[in-house]
This record gives structure tokens, C-alpha cells and sequence, in this order.
């Protein structure tokens, strides 16, 4: 069997492997010798070198606006237009890092405020979302147990406060509290103030 094929990183953050060439066709009938530095995985793309490349059009990202707390992280996620692009490999960028980071497509909230981050794809094509951080009031879940009936019970209550790395956990033990669900009308709880 004869022919060539082209190899090139299918994510944008993979270093360079000493003895590849991107984007230059490799004989498949010649012994190609890589070397990766330890602990590394990477993807590439290929294709017949008789195959042309396609180029990218253009690029998205779902929804205009991502909501996130410090200290929690949000998956973006992006197309590339058309779908069969040779080259999808896309490069991150934030405007305030001081706000949020971006890493491969995962928002990471770091403190409230506003920022955008942008997604660029081969051509110089982007994409761009606004980053909300903003630290969520006290947030209580209930682990309740529902009857045939529609009773209902609450056994443990978890209440988390943000600037606390372990939420609070209460448990009612053998004595299940009854409760009524408004979640058609929501309350609002406020911590007590000392």
C-alpha cells in the first residue's frame, strides 16, 4: 500500500511533537519516529493526502450569557461550521481574568463582576459569550421522602453558605419533620443576623 496522510492537533492546546509536521504530508510506508514527553496525550485529526482541506466558516457558542459562582466551573460549548473542517482546533481567551478563567472551554468563576470570553477557530473566525460571576445567596436542599399519599417529610436539610468550603448538614434522625412544597410560591431564607 501506497499514499500519504496528514496529520494535524485536533485541540488547540497541544504543544508541538518534536518530529511531526502538521499540515505536511507523511509517507505512510517510511517509519515516522515521535517523541511525547511523559504524561501527555494528544489528538489529531487526519486525512488522505489527496484529499483537499476544508476550511472553516465560521464558528458559535450556545446561549449569549453564562451564569457561574466563584469557584464553580461551567462547559461551554461551541460549533464549528461545516462540520467535516480539517482543522477544529480553537484557541481561548477571557477579557478579565480576574473575574474568570477559561481552559479548554470550561469556565471557571473567580470572583463577581462581568467578563466576556472569546473562542477563535482557524481563519481568525470567533465567537463570543458574556461571563456573569456573581456568589448565589444561601442555598437550602431538602432530602424528603414522599409518600403514595403526597405527604411529605423532610429527614436532612443541607444548608450552604459560599463562603464556606463545607455546606452544613442537618439531620433529623428518627423524627421526620412534615413540610408543605410551595414551590409555585418560593420563600426566601435569611441567616440570622448576630
Amino acid at each position: 500500500m501506497h499514499g500519504s496522510l496528514i496529520l494535524s492537533k485536533a485541540f488547540g492546546r497541544q504543544d508541538a511533537l518534536t518530529g511531526l509536521n502538521e499540515d505536511t504530508p507523511i509517507d505512510i510506508d517510511t517509519p515516522l519516529t515521535l517523541s511525547f514527553p511523559a504524561s501527555s496525550v494528544y489528538v489529531f485529526n487526519g486525512r488522505e493526502s489527496s484529499v483537499p482541506a476544508v476550511a472553516v466558516t465560521g464558528i458559535t457558542l450556545t446561549g449569549p450569557e453564562v451564569n457561574v459562582a466563584p469557584g464553580r466551573e461551567k462547559a461551554l460549548v461551541w460549533d464549528i461550521a461545516p462540520v467535516n473542517a480539517t482543522h477544529t482546533a480553537v484557541q481561548w481567551a477571557v477579557a478579565d481574568p480576574s473575574i474568570a478563567t477559561v481552559d479548554n472551554g470550561v469556565v471557571r468563576g473567580v470572583k463577581d463582576g462581568e467578563t466576556t470570553v472569546t473562542v477563535t477557530a482557524e481563519g481568525g473566525h470567533t465567537a463570543t459569550v458574556r461571563v456573569k460571576v456573581s456568589t448565589p445567596p444561601y442555598a437550602i436542599s431538602f432530602d424528603a421522602d414522599a409518600t403514595q399519599s403526597g405527604e411529605r417529610t423532610v429527614r436532612k436539610v443541607t444548608i450552604t453558605d459560599p463562603a464556606q468550603q463545607t455546606p452544613t448538614v442537618l439531620t433529623l434522625g428518627e423524627h421526620p419533620k412534615a413540610y408543605t412544597d410551595l414551590t409555585d410560591r418560593p420563600s426566601r431564607w435569611e441567616p440570622a443576623r448576630r
